[in-house]
């Protein structure tokens, strides 16, 4: 399960930085700053990581709030279930 994940998260990443808008802005804003080759790598590779960086905290945090939520819903599940069974009336 969890290698399929990874998998299906290398190709996508793969598949996202082909995008021209991904690279594009970088390399026309390098052109016409006369940004040499090294340079240009260094603010693509510094762009690049704080986009990946950002990406995954995000990802993290949207994931601790999904888990959250879940086990919010399972109690109110059980309560909800507990509620019809005896008709709303616990006792």
């Amino acid at each position: 399960m969890i290698s399929a994940i990874v998998v299906g998260s290398v190709a996508l990443s793969m598949v996202h930085v082909l995008m021209p808008n991904q690279w594009m802005p970088i390399a026309v804003i390098g052109k016409s700053e006369g940004w040499g080759r090294f340079r240009l790598g260094r603010v693509a590779a510094l762009a690049g990581l704080s986009h990946s960086l950002s990406t995954m905290i995000i990802g993290v945090g949207v994931g601790l709030l999904g888990m959250k939520l879940a086990s919010i819903s399972v109690e109110a599940m059980s309560l909800a279930a507990a509620s019809l069974f005896y008709g709303g009336n616990p006792g």
